[in-house]
């Protein structure tokens, strides 16, 4: 096998055995420790003839795409919108719609 062809398919880490230890405590007692293992595993393959790896470093090979500006996309509100808005008025009427003292003077109004 050449070492230039070899490629990591593929790695995987499995449980090993557990170590058990034992750790003294106070008035005779003892509490228990696991020292954990694993077993990594990693499986290497070598490329076929028809791939050519490509070296690391060489400009030539890739061309690197230039980075596009980003310009600021100004929105622009129409005019009456937004939070200095004033009160809607419905249409014909004149009357304010939407806060408190319209509806408190729509209500009274309907009343006399």
């Amino acid at each position: 096998m050449n070492a230039d062809k070899l490629y990591i398919e593929s790695v995987f880490v499995d449980d090993g055995p557990t170590w058990k230890r034992i750790m003294p405590r106070s008035q005779g007692r003892a509490n228990q420790i696991l020292k954990r293992t694993s077993h990594t595993t990693m499986i290497l393959r070598e490329l076929p003839e028809a791939v050519k790896p490509v070296k690391k470093g060489t400009a030539g090979d890739v061309e690197k795409a230039s980075p596009k500006k980003k310009t600021a996309a100004v929105k622009k509100r129409a005019p009456g919108t937004g939070s200095t808005a004033k009160a809607k008025t419905t249409a014909g009427t004149g009357k304010k719609t939407g806060s408190r003292k319209a509806v408190k003077e729509e209500n009274s109004g309907s009343e006399s």
